[in-house]
């Protein structure tokens, strides 16, 4: 099986991104999606606290393309090495269930 990269960014609201990246007449709700067409994966940095709501991942889901990849990062996991298997377990139940 061959190896397979992708080049993604850490956000897609940064306000800096305005005018550089996204179109000036493009509204912000907008940005993910436009994000979305142009690059795969996106880090999720939210997850570092608190893995998002349902409402919060299928809101991504369905502004993104089929096929686009979250990352998301997992304090527990990324930042305090605290893996385990009851932590990864329901971190990966949680995250099928809104990929459904």
């Amino acid at each position: 099986m061959a190896a397979r990269s992708f080049i993604g960014t850490n956000c897609w609201h940064g306000d800096r991104w305005r005018d550089i990246f996204y179109p000036p007449e493009l509204a912000q709700p907008r940005w993910r999606s436009f994000h979305s067409k142009h690059f795969s994966p996106t880090t999720l940095n939210n997850g570092i606290y608190l893995l998002p709501s349902e409402v919060a991942a299928i809101n991504w889901r369905q502004s993104t393309h089929p096929g686009f990849l979250f990352a998301i990062k997992m304090r527990p996991i990324t930042h305090l090495r605290k893996l385990t298997e009851t932590t990864l377990q329901n971190a990966l139940r949680k995250m099928r269930d809104y990929s459904q």
